[in-house]
């Protein structure tokens, strides 16, 4: 118990010697680093503030900025002023101008090729630019080299026409579509005359069904240029003209009789002969021909608009002989049954016919009908009469 005692209190000597030892080295520095503090308070030439100085607005500090370098410009020196502000300039554009719009050919042969251009110029400040050439049917072929053009550069539109086989003056029409805000469709148009150097008198026969001999004048065909052709063959759209003649025979002038088949006529009262022949700027003549039907009806055809289902309409129709005949109507048929005569009235060689039509129920797909109403003649003869009708668009299909 005696030594516990005893330890403890060495211990708390100890303690004791140790903390005087602490604050004595501390009293000694605190001189060495006051001396310091006067000798840096001594070797500076402006005497430190205390207080702080206020901090400036940021917008007064780049006036006061402004205002130093102001200053600090000499008195002679040139001041430039900052460039403009960026602006837009106006566009650049390619202008499109044709020395002409118009080529005419002139006299050109039947079916002959014959080829022309179309000078254009770029007079803008801008690259111009060809869109498309169009042209409005398949004889005449536009062409051109390329599509951009510089300013002041020049270029060509050609093209290759094909005249038509038929004697007569002819146009035809091309389209330049280009990027040109003032000028951005230009039309061209060509010219030309078709001669033939082979010429047909007379070129239209006006026949008669009932007899043969009515005008059947004969037909001449002659070489303007004093060449010597070939007939080879003699193409008719039905049997009821036809010629003879020998395809091995070479002259300047032929004069062919025509024969009509009365029946073939009546069957197709009009069209075309075309006489294919070898001489060297015409290689074929037409010859046209008609005759007036045995009967006309007028009208023709019956049109029927906004109409409604199951509703009648009437309508009149007269049939006439055109060759100031008598004549007596069989019978009168339809073909869908929509049609029907109610009355058939005869005066003086004519027929006055009341027409009844009946329209057919509507559905989601029939926006018309139609029917075909025929008459037949006493003489074997009949003739069609076409009628249409056409639904209101007000009526909706029955559910």
């Amino acid at each position: 118990m005696r030594n516990t005692i005893g330890f403890l209190m060495v211990f708390a000597t100890c303690l004791v010697l140790v903390a005087f030892s602490g604050c004595q080295k501390e009293q000694s520095s605190s001189p060495t680093v006051k001396a310091e503090e006067k000798a840096v308070l001594s070797e500076s030439s402006t005497p430190v503030s205390t207080t702080r100085k206020p901090v400036k607005p940021p917008q007064e500090q780049l006036h006061a900025e402004a205002d130093k370098a102001d200053d600090q410009v000499p008195p002679n020196a040139e001041i430039k002023s900052p460039p403009p502000a960026d602006t837009e300039l106006p566009p650049r554009n390619g202008r499109v101008e044709f020395v002409n719009v118009v080529h005419d050919f002139g006299q050109v042969g039947p079916d002959s090729l014959n080829s022309c251009a179309y000078e254009f110029k770029n007079v803008g400040d801008g690259i111009l630019t060809i869109k498309e050439t169009r042209a409005t049917c398949g004889c005449t072929i536009p062409q051109l080299a390329k599509r951009d053009y510089n300013p002041g550069e020049t270029g060509k539109v050609e093209v290759k026409f094909t005249a038509p086989k038929a004697a007569g003056t002819t146009s035809k029409h091309l389209y330049v579509f280009t990027d040109d805000v003032n000028n951005p469709k230009v039309e061209l148009e060509l010219k030309a005359e078709v001669v033939l150097q082979v010429e047909i008198r007379p070129d239209n026969l006006s026949l008669s069904v009932i007899d043969a001999n009515v005008g059947a004048l004969p037909v001449t065909i002659r070489s303007k240029d004093g060449r010597q052709f070939s007939i080879k063959e003699i193409i008719g759209s039905t049997g009821a003209v036809t010629f003879a003649f020998d395809p091995n025979a070479k002259a300047v002038s032929y004069t062919l009789m025509p024969r009509i088949n009365l029946a073939q006529l009546r069957e197709r009262n009009e069209g075309n002969i075309i006489f294919k022949i070898d001489h060297p700027k015409c290689d074929q003549i037409s010859l046209r021909y008609a005759a007036a039907p045995l009967y006309e009806a007028s009208p023709q055809s019956i049109i029927l608009r906004g109409i409604q289902p199951g509703k009648p309409n009437t309508r009149e129709v007269f049939i006439t002989s055109n060759y100031n005949e008598n004549f007596e109507i069989a019978g009168i048929k339809s073909k869908t049954g929509f049609s029907r005569v109610q009355r058939k009235d005869k005066t003086d060689k004519r027929y006055r016919l009341e027409v009844v039509i009946t329209p057919p129920e509507k559905d989601d797909k029939r926006m018309f009908f139609t029917d075909t109403l025929t008459i037949e003649f006493v003489d074997g003869n009949s003739m069609d009469i076409l009628i249409r009708g056409f639904f209101s668009r007000e009526v909706k299909p029955r559910s």
